[in-house]
């Protein structure tokens, strides 16, 4: 696979903004896709509060990981 001098870049400027800048913007970026998943959850079933709301973010955010799901399963209540 090329890459193109746009990534190759991109891959420079990121290695030098130093691993506490990388870690915090990969953190930013988690908490985005959950705020997400925390919405569309919302969304389907909008009286979801609490461990409820969880369980289901991260059966969205795990949807193919069938060892979360038989987790979830197996030690959350009400999980469904």
């Amino acid at each position: 696979m090329q890459t193109t001098d746009v990534e190759t870049l991109y891959r420079q400027k990121i290695a030098e903004c130093g691993g506490q800048w990388r870690m915090a913007r990969m953190v930013s970026l988690f908490n985005s896709g959950r705020a997400m998943l925390e919405q569309r959850a919302l969304s389907r079933n909008p009286s979801l509060e609490g461990d409820r709301l969880k369980v289901e973010v991260a059966r969205l955010m795990y949807r193919k990981d069938p060892f979360v799901h038989r987790f979830l399963a197996e030690r959350v209540r009400d999980y469904g």
